[in-house]
């Protein structure tokens, strides 16, 4: 049975709507429908017709002068429904909102998310101190500090320092942001009850799996070279599912053009143990994961790392590296964690040619590591396979997230609205 977390009217109906305004993967899992009761409402605004704009803006006048001159992405992030929208409460993700609706935002790494502030953590000194007298950024800050700002919640603990940093630049506006600042991980359900269900016997391959869009910043290609060679050298009987494209910019990685035929090439030569998908629905992937042993995220960059939720889900333990908010998620308990170079701030140093090599190399040896680790002594597998369930149902509770963000947006909703 659905609890209720709020009241209904006299039809049944959920009596409190909340406006989303991005229906992508991040918002869709963390935003849409986690309160199961209460009616959620695609929302729209100013500065989604700006975003088009600059973009349109943006292809002109590369053609004309061969540079852009607006950036979108300090329009995407922010939200304005002038009103005109029938909702009690938006829930934005990653944006703020300029207008006088309540509001409320999940981020995955600082907000205002604007062009000055998505690279501070970046570097070998990363930091926010050049921000203090910038007035777009503290605009956006007294935005945050204002009334219809009811909280900011940050996906990961990373996060969440991130932006106590952050604030810290802005003491006239901390105090009031700081009281709004809470961290909640995403919700995840469970996928397998029981490792058995996974059939890892004591000899025969192990099924390996990785999943990402962005193939070669979430480790793709040392996935490739390393399981090739392990398999070349050591025999070890490994078999590897792949959902994701080769191509696209990363910007993990200068120029990747010259490692896709590289990568083309290896999966093509090894057709009897890879199986290469561009594209998958999300069900597919969620069947296939149930139906491999080790998921894989040897990422030099990701803000969070969804597929690690989904892997353990299905119970799958999984060999990633420690950037960002990836050690609050797995570990050596419940898989395998690569450490790589990375700043105070948690982000891999891979933002010149010589850190980029140190922290492939790393990559390279704890892939070697664990696959090594995993065959010598299976029931390792197993053992992970069942603390990684665990902490799903323990750490990422659907039921307990429904019930802790119906309390928040219980305490945001304007005064009439929650005592409906």
């Amino acid at each position: 049975m659905i609890p209720h977390y709020f009241a209904r009217d006299r039809d049944g109906r959920p009596d409190v709507k909340i406006g989303y305004a991005n229906d992508g993967y991040s918002s869709m899992r963390s935003v849409v429908g986690a309160v199961p009761d209460i009616e959620y409402v695609k929302v729209r605004d100013l500065h989604g017709t700006a975003r088009a704009f600059a973009l349109s803006f943006n292809r002109a006048t590369r053609k004309l002068f061969g540079s852009r001159w607006l950036d979108p992405r300090d329009q995407k992030y922010r939200f304005d429904d002038l009103g005109m929208n029938d909702v009690d409460l938006l829930h934005l993700f990653n944006a703020t909102s300029t207008g006088s609706t309540p509001w409320l935002s999940t981020f995955e790494t600082v907000l205002p998310r604007l062009a000055k502030t998505s690279q501070c953590h970046s570097g070998a000194s990363p930091g926010y101190a050049g921000l203090a007298g910038d007035r777009q950024v503290r605009r956006a800050m007294q935005l945050l500090a204002g009334d219809p700002c009811r909280r900011i919640i940050a996906m990961s603990r990373c996060n969440l320092d991130m932006q106590l940093e952050l604030v810290s630049q802005f003491p006239e506006f901390r105090e009031a942001i700081e009281s709004k600042l809470l961290q909640l991980h995403p919700p995840q359900r469970v996928l397998v009850e029981d490792p058995a269900e996974k059939k890892l016997g004591t000899d025969g391959p192990i099924r390996f799996m990785f999943v990402g869009s962005a193939f070669f910043r979430k480790g793709g290609f040392e996935i490739l070279e390393t399981f090739c060679e392990l398999r070349a050298k050591e025999g070890f009987e490994i078999e590897l599912t792949i959902v994701g494209s080769l191509h696209g910019k990363d910007y993990s990685v200068e120029n990747n053009d010259h490692l896709v035929p590289r990568a083309q090439k290896l999966i093509d030569a090894s057709a009897e143990w890879i199986r290469f998908h561009r594209r998958l629905p999300n069900e597919s992937v969620l069947r296939m994961m149930k139906e491999s042993h080790v998921g894989l995220l040897p990422t030099y960059a990701d803000t969070y790392g969804y597929s690690v939720l989904e892997f353990q889900a299905a119970g799958c333990p999984v060999i990633s590296t420690d950037v960002r908010a990836l050690p609050e998620i797995n570990s050596d308990d419940v898989g395998w964690l690569i450490p790589v170079p990375k700043n105070r701030l948690g982000q891999a140093l891979y933002f010149d040619r010589a850190g980029r090599d140190r922290v492939q190399e790393c990559i390279r040896e704890g892939l070697k590591r664990a696959v090594r680790e995993i065959f010598r002594d299976r029931s390792g597998v197993v053992g992970k396979s069942e603390r990684s369930i665990d902490r799903i149902r323990k750490q990422h509770s659907v039921d307990e997230f429904a019930r802790r963000l119906s309390d928040i947006y219980r305490e945001a909703l304007p005064t009439p609205a929650a005592a409906r």
